[in-house]
């Protein structure tokens, strides 16, 4: 695991209120909520990255089959 280094932000009062809450309802602290929110976000733009390298492999070597396939679903979470 990579050393954890201490950011500082801003939210929202509405955003603060919400964590606020969550904290309550799940005992897990505002900051673990943002990191975890922060690491499901970094997941996601990495998947998306690959998606879009595995289409632009795909059109390059002319599989239609692949782009039609995942163009659809890569419509979709776009």
């Amino acid at each position: 695991m990579s050393e954890m280094v201490r950011v500082n932000t801003r939210v929202s009062a509405d955003m603060n209120s919400w964590l606020d809450s969550e904290t309550e309802k799940t005992g897990i602290p505002k900051s673990t909520q943002i990191m975890i929110a922060l690491e499901q976000y970094k997941t996601q733009k990495e998947a998306m990255k690959t998606m879009q390298e595995i289409l632009a492999l795909a059109k390059e070597k002319g599989d239609t089959e692949t782009l039609n396939k995942m163009a659809p679903l890569f419509q979709q979470i776009k």
